[in-house]
């Protein structure tokens, strides 16, 4: 299932619903990336209840585009996914966003995957199924100066 002209408008047509806009200030912007709809779900509710923005993508190449055009203040990005892969946007990030951070969120956790994810320049690391409190954790210390 790749990018089409058709899911690229349908995700900014969601983007731009006023419904679902924050409505004050955050505490920052989320990129929230998974193939997973139910790991997505579960992200958004939890993240914008924290107080944070989100930005969900389903596929690399929609999240690399998201960074581009919406910007973002750290990046959640799972391993596995159809066509590029999550080490893809990781690598995409250090090249055109060397401060960003990322952390990578994965349900094959192995300690090659972890070590090769951390020498690549992600922030942090973790194993699904994972707490929401390690993952805000993460984020708060992914933020803070």
């Amino acid at each position: 299932m790749g990018l089409t002209a058709s899911t690229a408008s349908t995700a900014l047509q969601e983007r731009l619903d006023p419904a679902i806009a924050p409505t004050g200030p955050t505490r920052g912007k989320v990129l929230a990336v998974d193939d997973d709809e139910a790991m997505l779900a579960l992200l958004e509710e939890t993240l914008r209840e924290a107080g944070y923005e989100v930005v969900r993508a389903r596929d690399t190449m929609t999240a690399f585009i998201d960074l581009l055009v919406e910007g973002a203040d750290v990046v959640i990005v799972d391993w596995k996914m159809p066509e590029l892969d999550g080490f893809e946007l990781l690598a995409t990030v250090r090249r055109c966003f060397p401060t960003l951070p990322v952390i990578f969120i994965t349900a094959h956790a192995r300690s090659d995957v972890h070590d090769r994810a951390m020498r690549n320049g992600a922030f942090g690391f973790l194993a699904k199924p994972f707490s929401m409190a390690d993952l805000l954790l993460q984020i708060e210390g992914a933020l803070s100066p």
